[in-house]
């Protein structure tokens, strides 16, 4: 038997007659309250939507309660993100959410909507129906697949074993727990039989097994079986919908009989009915008399229909694909929820794939033995922040200790009751930070944060993108994106990056699906992660068998961008016969993060459907070298060195390390750029040299790569020095600088940074001002720092006496000073947000930080007198923005700007 979970349920009082068969009375009808929301999967933007039926125009804002999809700020993967498309199923349980679309299926907190459990199901199982069992775990229902499979979701959020059911065209799976029975819809393929049947779950929560109750087994009274559902009001009747009718399934009597009069329709995808006995129903508008708006594919609708009493509700340019009755209570928060954006999300405990562990940075943490879901959200219109903390386990109660970080400063906090939606008081200690709280399995609670409380999870750079070379295929598992996507039986916009060149049953390619009766526009994007130089682009038609080379359009172009709006075209494609193999396109050298080919004359199929289809999508930088040369740093200042690095590659598109191989370097402009036999790099005046590196091989073979440098001078009367063995980047922009820049950072007796600065000689008080708008952490998570730096002298003296005032990429503000004598002073400031303007007074030896809150100088550490450090220093002084890493090779990021300096008279 399975281990019963309590799940939170809304008993509903049925008044005398309303439901007696299949008759209802209105008048008794009327009288009953509103007990229910309305989940309907819109395909056309791949959302749940929840309407609430009583009000009539469901295009009004009223209408529309909550629309959710997964994202990476909800704790999905971005590969999960991916796989969700098309949703097909939507269901309620208590505090959870279960729903299926495309290749996921999930379970989500209610209603956060964050992630609890997902899986991908595989390609081309096409997933239709998902219910959630007693134990925590999951039953899909597939009908490409040809399984019902049972989930270990409750093990753990990346828990994805399963026992299977083989049954084709699998559509419905519903629990039934006065019987306890999966019940299931499908196709029979050795006994060639439409059926309706019930599954028996055996075995253990981590280990499952699914037999069928041969007993229960009924025949369909018309084939192709969609839909299973509860009958509310009476727990031995079913809902059950076939292709060519609507039924009510009598349990015991093992009977179907028709649905009542105008509810009982041919092709209905989904069929419910409320406690007061109105019917619920989503039928295609393809089939529809007349017509419907959906046009979208052959199975939407953008009319959810209601029978006895007869209504419906049309939401303009959707498709939905299936409407489902929710009925646990009365969800108040989502007055507040629908107002908010979810920011990011963390797991304390046990991390799905791809989902992220809570940072030590974080403004708030649980207890050594909690295992939560912690969901921050954000009102866009005020900025005040709430906190969704969520029991992922699906089966246990937690009582977790929840702490806030006291240097945080956070006064107060509340929760949002669910019932009212008002905040409510808490056992929070603003003292301690302390919060006390008790979740139910699958629970979420919301917390509002204080009005003036904000936070901003810190940026961190990616990693380098790896080297390439001329047979590195740059859309290899890259994200993909189309105009239009199939999105089934193996067609698949992603499939066009997973390395399969051919069409085979799990990853045809990519196919449009939209507009089809007619020739039209379709365009597919391959987002490649970084900028590259590209020169080629390698398209693969689909190829199985006799369809081979169907949907190759026949005009289309390749386009490039680097931010995914503005385009140009590389070039034009012409094709007038079907394809058999891989058509290359070159076009010159661009520099281009996406690729987009785009057709304009589509080719149609036999069946006079359009089309544009591709099995495999590739991109290269082909050269005749095969070297590769990198300068660190990638371009330099005059004055500044760099060191140049060659490899090779081989056929198989290996980094060769040229073993024992010769290689002499040589400068096309020496006065520009001179490069030793070593490989070091000495900028000496603005210009553009190429570098070259001849390579002579063991075997005698010869080979040449070069390297196109640009050295640059800052703009007048900026300087820049770096520090020990820091190096940098540093490029104008409009009225500030980006800098990228490594180094360990303020050191006991050296420093090891970026300094960009002007020299003043002045005995007045200096003030320097500047906006840091951003910090970036490194791609290995170190914070590093940038702001406001004063240095005693005018020769670069990495161990010199300095004062500076720098924010982290957590908004953490730090004064440090180092004396003459070699002493290092820390003073600790607030967190704040960026964009953050800071302030250094230099008043004689005295230096005084500030930083701008809302509109208003604050002394860092809460009064002036606190907010100083004392070091001396002399007439001749540099003043600027310092940047470093907090690490010996990889870079932080900032972008500064609006840097003023003010003083009395005697500064240049």
């Amino acid at each position: 038997m399975l281990n019963k979970v309590r799940l939170i349920a809304c008993a509903f009082l049925m008044m005398a007659g309303t439901l007696t068969g299949f008759q209802t009375d209105q008048r008794a009808e009327a009288a009953v309250p509103a007990c229910c929301e309305i989940a309907t999967t819109n395909q056309a933007n791949n959302t749940i939507d929840l309407y609430d039926p009583a009000v009539d125009d469901w295009n009004s804002p009223d209408a529309l309660k909550w629309s959710w999809k997964p994202s990476t700020a909800l704790g999905y993967s971005s590969a999960e993100v991916r796989l969700w498309g098309g949703p097909s199923e939507a269901k309620r349980k208590g505090s959870v959410l279960v729903a299926t679309a495309g290749q996921l299926a999930t379970i989500a907190a209610y209603p956060s909507g964050t992630r609890i459990w997902a899986a991908d199901v595989g390609i081309g199982s096409n997933p239709h129906s998902a219910e959630l069992l007693p134990n925590g775990n999951l039953a899909v229902a597939a009908s490409d697949g040809k399984w019902i499979r049972v989930y270990t979701s409750s093990q753990g959020p990346s828990s994805v074993s399963y026992a299977q059911f083989n049954l084709d065209f699998a559509h419905a799976a519903h629990w039934d727990g006065e019987n306890e029975l999966l019940w299931v819809i499908g196709y029979d393929n050795v006994a060639k039989q439409h059926i309706m049947t019930g599954l028996r779950v055996g075995g253990t929560d981590a280990k499952p097994t699914l037999t069928e109750d041969t007993s229960r087994r009924s025949l369909l009274p018309s084939p192709w079986g969609h839909d299973i559902t509860p009958y509310a009001g009476d727990s031995s009747k079913l809902w059950v919908s076939t292709n060519a009718a609507v039924y009510v399934y009598d349990i015991p009597a093992k009977s179907f009989t028709p649905a009542p009069e105008a509810a009982n329709r041919s092709f209905v995808k989904s069929v419910g009915n409320l406690p007061s006995g109105q019917i619920v129903e989503a039928r295609p508008d393809n089939v529809k008399t007349p017509p419907g708006g959906c046009t979208a594919n052959g199975w939407c609708t953008d009319t959810v229909d209601f029978y006895a009493p007869d209504m419906t509700r049309t939401v303009n340019g959707a498709a939905f694909y299936k409407a489902r009755i929710w009925d646990g209570p009365p969800e108040e928060r989502l007055s507040v929820l629908n107002g908010l954006t979810a920011v990011e999300t963390f797991y304390t405990d046990t991390v799905p794939d791809g989902g992220l562990k809570l940072p030590d940075y974080y403004f708030v943490h649980a207890g050594d033995q909690d295992n939560l879901i912690l969901t921050r959200f954000v009102n866009p219109v005020n900025e005040r922040s709430y906190l969704a903390v969520g029991n992922p386990s699906l089966s246990q109660t937690q009582m977790p200790a929840i702490q806030f970080d006291p240097e945080r400063d956070i006064k107060q906090v509340k929760e949002v009751s669910a019932a009212t939606g008002e905040e409510m008081d808490t056992s929070y200690d603003s003292q301690t930070g302390k919060l006390a709280s008790t979740l139910l399995p699958g629970e979420m609670k919301l917390y509002a944060l204080p009005a003036g409380f904000r936070y901003q999870i810190p940026q961190q750079l990616p990693p380098e993108p790896p080297a390439i070379g001329p047979y590195t295929n740059l859309a290899l598992h890259k994200t993909v994106t189309a105009s239009s996507d199939y999105g089934r039986s193996g067609w698949y916009a992603r499939a066009v990056t997973d390395g399969q060149r051919t069409s085979t049953a799990s990853s045809m390619g990519w196919t449009s699906y939209n507009d089809i009766k007619k020739n039209h526009t379709e365009w597919i994007t391959v987002d490649m992660g970084a900028s590259y130089k590209i020169n080629t682009v390698d398209l693969y038609p689909r190829a199985d068998g006799k369809n081979t080379g169907l949907g190759y359009p026949q005009d289309f172009t390749i386009q490039v961008s680097d931010d995914n709006v503005h385009w140009s075209v590389a070039a034009s494609g012409h094709q007038e016969v079907r394809p058999t193999g891989m058509m290359e396109y070159t076009f010159p050298m661009t520099s281009a993060r996406y690729v987009k080919i785009e057709g304009t004359q589509l080719t149609g199929d036999p069946f006079g459907n359009y089309h544009m289809q591709f099995a495999e999508i590739e991109i290269y930088s082909r050269t005749e070298s095969h070297l590769t040369l990198e300068l660190k740093p990638s371009k330099l200042l005059v004055g500044k060195t760099g060191e140049l690095h060659v490899f090779g590659w081989t056929p198989e598109g290996e980094i060769d390390p040229l073993d024992g191989a010769v290689v002499r370097f040589s400068s096309s402009n020496p006065a520009v750029a001179g490069v030793d036999d070593k490989g070091t790099v000495t900028a000496k005046a603005e210009g553009k040299a190429v570098l070259t590196a001849e390579v002579t091989k063991r075997d005698g073979t010869v080979d040449k790569g070069e390297y196109e440098l640009m050295v640059e001078s800052l703009p007048s009367p900026w300087k820049a020095d770096f520090y020990g063995k820091a190096y940098g980047l540093i490029n104008p922009v409009e009225d500030g600088f980006t800098i990228r820049a490594n180094g360990l950072g303020h050191g006991p007796e050296e420093d090891d940074l970026v300094y960009l600065y002007q020299d003043f000689t002045t005995e007045n008080p200096v003030t320097v001002t500047s906006v840091i708008d951003s910090v970036y952490r490194t791609a290995t998570g170190q914070d590093g720092s940038a702001g406001i730096m004063f240095r005693n002298g005018s020769e670069a003296d990495a161990s010199g006496s300095f004062v500076s005032l720098t924010v982290n990429p957590q908004g953490r503000l730090m004064m440090t000073a180092r004396t003459e004598a070699g002493t290092v002073q820390e003073l600790k400031g607030p967190y704040t947000v960026f964009p953050v303007e800071l302030k250094l007074v230099k008043t004689g030896n005295r230096f005084t930080g500030f930083y701008k809150k809302e509109g208003t100088w604050m002394p860092v550490s809460g009064n002036p007198g606190h907010s100083g450090i004392t070091v001396n220093m002399g007439k001749a002084i540099k003043a600027g923005m310092a940047v470093f890493s907090e690490e010996s090779e990889l870079y932080t990021a900032a972008t500064v700007s609006r840097i003023r300096f003010e003083s009395g008279p005697g500064i240049p």
